[in-house]
């Protein structure tokens, strides 16, 4: 049995998904090829991060660049039917005759040019699907998407959400499929660092040894809620507190949050990173007291689970999240961090006070986070997700 995995956009794009698969099927036990769509030719420093980054060492990954490029999934339109056809062509001659499993992203778009490559040859092929919980949301919004994603779900082996919030949804759209809930990981050795290189963070950032420093990991979307951290930074500030913020990532919402930052009178409080390489990641997630990513539900988008809330786990620190999607799951309430609601200015207030002006607690959920970080080491997800899908496809 061949393994495959196609993802219609993949690293060097930072998102949880992607980096969930990539952690995975790098350290998978025997090599798999990934077809990942491209970075947009208009944008150069995306395409040298591309060029870059598929030329560096994946494990047991190699990276194959084909046309995923889907204007919209629309079954009227003759551009999508050309789009799927061409991306199943391409994969079909990598796949060959022989017995494969194709991995999809998520269910649109690859997990439909997942479907029509095992129609060609179902007794075959096999599709494992993964599912991340907001896809589930926007497939409610259209008859078409609802539709193909039923029966996507429902002809896959196995479909791997990353939460148990995320497998009720699949489920009420598709109650016969087969699940697996598997929660994604974090390496935690990558947040270990020495004392000496996190106060050279802390200086290179302008934070003082007096400074609690809130940090966000991610793309700066509205769902993400650094509008309402920034609200409560300026309460607490006038309060008194001594806080510093550090937004690390870039994102469609950078700009107005730059705008609510001078509104606010924040310039002296928050520093923006913009994109930055895996190490200073960690290292930003590292050097903070508090991870603070209270997420709520905006339109369609919400967070299915949250991979940086296990990765400030394993860096010692505590978390605010919010109370919608699988938040929960991530972030253990009262032990490795609060979880509330995001969309109350005054919770989120509350919840930093209370973890600003008390080190002890801080100290506590840091150690709880090291062991709930330890517990998701990317090996045993990897060990387990291989154990699933080998059980589904009884290969």
């Amino acid at each position: 049995m061949k393994d495959f995995l196609l993802c219609s956009d993949f690293y060097p794009m930072i998102g949880g998904a992607h980096h969930w698969l990539y952690n995975v099927y790098s350290r998978w036990p025997n090599p798999v090829t990934v077809f990942a769509g491209s970075q947009p030719n208009s944008e150069s420093d995306a395409t040298e991060r591309q060029r870059a980054f598929d030329a560096g060492d994946h494990g047991s990954l190699s990276i194959r660049r084909i046309d995923l490029s889907f204007p919209d999934i629309n079954i009227l339109d003759s551009t999508f039917w050309k789009t799927l056809i061409s991306a199943v062509r391409l994969i079909s001659a990598e796949t060959g005759n022989s017995q494969a499993t194709l991995h999809c992203l998520r269910a649109f778009p690859d997990g439909i040019v997942g479907l029509a490559w095992k129609a060609l040859a179902p007794r075959k092929r096999h599709i494992v699907t993964f599912a991340h919980g907001e896809e589930m949301s926007i497939a409610r919004s259209s008859r078409q998407l609802k539709i193909l994603s039923y029966w996507v779900y429902k002809a896959s082996s196995l479909v791997i959400t990353n939460s148990a919030n995320t497998e009720t949804l699949v489920c009420s759209l598709t109650p016969s499929t087969k699940t697996a809930v598997i929660h994604p990981g974090v390496n935690p050795a990558d947040f270990l660092f020495p004392e000496q290189e996190l106060e050279r963070g802390r200086t290179f950032y302008g934070f003082t040894p007096d400074d609690i420093v809130l940090v966000t990991v991610g793309r700066m979307e509205a769902r993400k809620n650094h509008a309402n951290v920034l609200k409560a930074m300026r309460c607490l500030l006038d309060s008194g507190f001594q806080l510093k913020y550090l937004i690390v990532g870039g994102g469609g919402e950078e700009q107005t949050l730059r705008t609510l930052v001078k509104d606010l009178r924040l310039d002296q409080a928050v520093k923006f990173t913009g994109f930055v390489s895996d190490h200073e990641r960690s290292l930003a997630m590292a050097l903070a007291e508090i991870h603070i990513m209270p997420s709520i539900n905006h339109g369609q988008m919400f967070e299915g689970f949250g991979i940086v809330f296990i990765e400030a786990a394993a860096a010692g620190i505590p978390s605010i999240a919010g109370n919608t999607g699988g938040q929960a799951e991530a972030v253990l309430h009262g032990k490795t961090g609060l979880v509330i609601d995001g969309a109350n200015v005054d919770a989120i207030v509350g919840a930093t006070r209370q973890l600003a002006e008390n080190k002890e607690i801080r100290r506590v959920m840091g150690q709880a986070g090291r062991r709930w970080g330890a517990v998701h080491e990317w090996q045993s997800v990897a060990v387990k997700t291989v154990q699933e899908i080998r059980h589904a496809t009884g290969n």
